[in-house]
């Protein structure tokens, strides 16, 4: 794998959040509309599948993926919620934990964010945003409002709100990988897909295979 796949496979940034006395008031208002589902307990659980080129099918991986929100922290003055990750089964997959855990995120004004204020997901708007700049070029995300369904080899999950992740390369050129995600209001990540940059074909697929979701 070159250095820009393994940039664009990391577009998630490790971050880190804790939470005062002072912060739960800021940590009631944002669960009053959690979307994205920021509540420590919260957990999901995700079968992981690797795409055959050959077969141009998903093979099911011997392992699960789990992400928990384990505690908050506290920077600059705003509420992030920490996700650690963890790998049930046979097989190591570091890239795996890094996309569901290992991790801080907020909600700011719909954008899912990290503590370095890089945007994950939004659903506020269909513009194209700035996530990061790279030596190979600009990684944008999107969203789409006109996808609200996934097939998965579980099955489909509908109800969810989609983006792409692309990066468009110092020629002008749009990359050939494209990442996807799939939140539920209320409910968090459902399903993703990540790609390398330089190809067409998806990489890993994440699927939700359960969570548990604590009152907000």
């Amino acid at each position: 794998m070159n250095k820009f796949s393994t940039l664009f496979l990391l577009l998630t940034a490790t971050l880190l959040i804790s939470c005062s006395d002072d912060d739960e008031q800021t940590e009631i208002a944002e669960n009053e509309a959690n979307y994205y589902a920021l509540s420590v307990g919260n957990s999901w659980t995700y079968n992981v599948y690797r795409y055959n080129i050959s077969s141009m099918e998903y093979e099911a991986q011997d392992f699960l993926v789990t992400g928990t929100i384990t505690d908050t922290e506290t920077i600059n003055g705003e509420t992030y919620y920490k996700f650690e990750s963890t790998l049930i089964g046979e097989g190591t997959c570091d890239i795996c934990l890094n996309v569901i855990g290992n991790k801080s995120l907020r909600d700011s004004l719909g954008y899912l964010i990290d503590s370095n204020g890089v945007p994950i997901f939004t659903k506020e708007t269909t513009e194209p945003y700035l996530v990061r700049v790279e030596q190979f070029g600009e990684v944008y995300g999107e969203y789409d409002a006109t996808i609200n369904a996934v097939e998965t080899p579980l099955g489909e999950f509908e109800n969810v709100d989609y983006n792409k992740s692309y990066a468009i390369l110092e020629d002008g050129s749009i990359s050939a990988g494209t990442e996807k995600m799939y939140y539920r209001d209320g409910e968090g990540l459902q399903v993703r897909v990540i790609s390398l940059v330089s190809s067409p074909d998806p990489f890993y697929m994440f699927a939700l295979a359960e969570s548990t979701i604590v009152e907000n």
